[in-house]
């Protein structure tokens, strides 16, 4: 998985997702770039154990982030979807 910190959304979005984009340590959004996986079994249950660890990593590492925005290609509709969780509490 790669993030970046920053207060722009559309900054994260580009052409080439393996570019490098630089952190604004400052930043309100944490943006998750790259997320792979494959299709084990397993991942569903794995997913929430590390998706909780990965929030209180953000919160703790970067308190002025309060947002984690990821965009999801769906490759049936060509289409993108852009979701968005607040993390703070």
């Amino acid at each position: 998985m790669t993030f970046y910190i920053g207060n722009k959304q559309d900054e994260f979005i580009r052409d080439d997702p393996w570019t490098v984009v630089e952190d604004n340590e400052d930043g309100c959004i944490c943006y998750i770039d790259q997320l792979i996986t494959d299709k084990d079994k397993n991942n569903p249950g794995l997913s929430y154990s590390i998706w909780a660890y990965f929030k209180e990593y953000i919160i703790d590492k970067y308190p002025n982030v309060n947002e984690i925005t990821w965009a999801r290609y769906n490759f049936k509709t060509g289409g993108r979807h852009v979701y968005c969780k607040n993390i703070r509490r």
